[in-house]
């Protein structure tokens, strides 16, 4: 992940305009809210796929594709 910040700064950094991303596709707010816990997990856990591009893209590349599965 970026190394320059810690999962928690990128949370803060990216929750609300992920969050209003997510809520834009799926118009729920519970499964808005579950998809973006699904991805900041797997953000956390797909850590070695991030290959020093922009954080935010990947976030929310990550967020797509929690959304579909």
């Amino acid at each position: 992940m970026d190394k320059k910040h810690s999962l928690e700064e990128i949370y803060i950094l990216y929750a609300d305009d992920l969050y209003q991303y997510l809520f834009s596709m799926c118009k729920n707010i519970n499964l808005a809210e579950d998809i973006m816990q699904e991805t900041f997990y797997r953000a956390y856990f797909f850590l070695d796929s991030y290959k020093d591009e922009a954080i935010k893209p990947w976030l929310f590349k990550v967020a797509y594709h929690t959304f579909i599965d």
